[in-house]
């Protein structure tokens, strides 16, 4: 697919209206009630790809006549087309960020103890893989996918939506950071925004910028977003394991 073709993929304007309602549904349903562990991931699939997806594929069939489930994950950035558009960019940028991060980590430490054990080999690949099926493909499907595409579409601006989108990745993160036990900035609602906006949003705004650079392709963006999360999701399965 060319980028003229890209950018000319029907996405109506009126689309970013329920994307942007449906953000905000999310965000009140993660502060009501913070999901569970044990259905996290599970609940994702359901909030996060299941249900957004459903109510474009419906909305896209009432007002476009020749709309099918294939144009509409085509308008999301899944298609055969351009699987392979930037996959060795996406590769550079998760395996920086994710160098970066490692530098940076507080967990730094257990990090290095699992490489020097040796378990990186088993535990690094089972990490990446677990991240492919889960928060690496969930999130960028609702946020870049659908979210950013139809900001886009509806200010007709890839700078802005990116921004945006990035804001709103980031404020999707503040529900945790400030109910979830797992962050340190629980019950400090200053502290929890700072870091819901640093990490999320900072992040937001590199792999909005990969979806647009990739041909908006989304597997991209689930590749970098996955190898980002690999390091702190391999300490995490050492340490529950």
């Amino acid at each position: 697919m060319t980028q003229s073709e890209v950018l000319n993929e029907k996405i109506p304007r009126k689309e970013s209206v329920i994307a942007i309602f449906y953000f905000a549904l999310h965000v009140a349903y993660l502060v009501a009630a913070i999901e569970n562990e044990l259905l996290h991931e599970f609940l994702h699939w359901v909030t996060l790809v299941i249900i957004p997806l459903v109510l474009i594929f419906i909305y896209r069939r009432a007002i476009i006549t020749n709309s099918t489930f294939t144009s509409t994950l085509a308008s999301i950035g899944l298609s055969k087309s351009r699987m392979r558009s930037g996959i060795g960019l996406a590769a550079i940028v998760g395996i920086g960020c994710s160098l970066l991060q490692f530098a940076i980590s507080e967990s730094a430490t257990e990090m290095i103890e699992v490489f020097s054990s040796g378990k990186f080999v088993i535990l690094m690949p089972l990490a990446f893989g677990m991240m492919l099926i889960t928060a690496g493909f969930t999130e960028e499907f609702f946020f870049r996918g659908i979210l950013q595409t139809r900001i886009q579409a509806l200010l007709k601006s890839n700078v802005r939506a990116i921004v945006i989108t990035a804001i709103c990745f980031g404020l999707y993160h503040l529900p945790y950071a400030f109910l979830s036990p797992s962050w340190p900035s629980k019950g400090d609602f200053p502290a929890a925004l700072a870091s819901a906006l640093s990490q999320g949003g900072v992040a937001g705004l590199i792999l909005g910028w990969l979806y647009v650079r990739s041909g908006r392709n989304l597997i991209a963006c689930v590749v970098a977003h996955s190898l980002i999360n690999t390091l702190p999701a391999m300490t995490m399965i050492r340490f529950e394991g």
